[in-house]
C-alpha cells in the first residue's frame, strides 16, 4: 500500500510540468490567492484589477468564475 502512494506522489509531479505552461488567467489567479493567504489584500486587489484588464482583451482564463472568491 505504501509503495503505491509513493509511486503515485512521484507521478503527480511530473503530470503538471508535462501540461506545459499556465495561461496569464491562471497566474494572476494563483497569485491573488497567495496574496490572500499572505494577508496582503492590496496586492490581492491590484492582481483583481490586472484581471479585469486581461478580460477586457479577450484573455478570460478557466478560473474567471472562481476569481470572485479571491474579491
Amino acid at each position: 500500500m505504501f509503495g503505491a502512494i509513493l509511486a503515485l506522489s512521484l507521478a503527480l509531479p511530473i503530470a503538471v510540468v508535462t501540461e506545459g505552461p499556465l495561461a496569464p488567467q491562471t497566474l494572476v489567479f494563483y497569485n491573488a490567492r497567495l496574496a490572500l493567504r499572505n494577508n496582503q489584500s492590496e496586492d490581492a486587489l491590484k492582481l483583481w484589477l490586472l484581471h479585469n484588464s486581461l478580460v477586457n482583451h479577450g484573455q478570460n482564463g478557466p478560473e474567471a468564475e472562481e476569481f470572485r472568491s479571491v474579491v
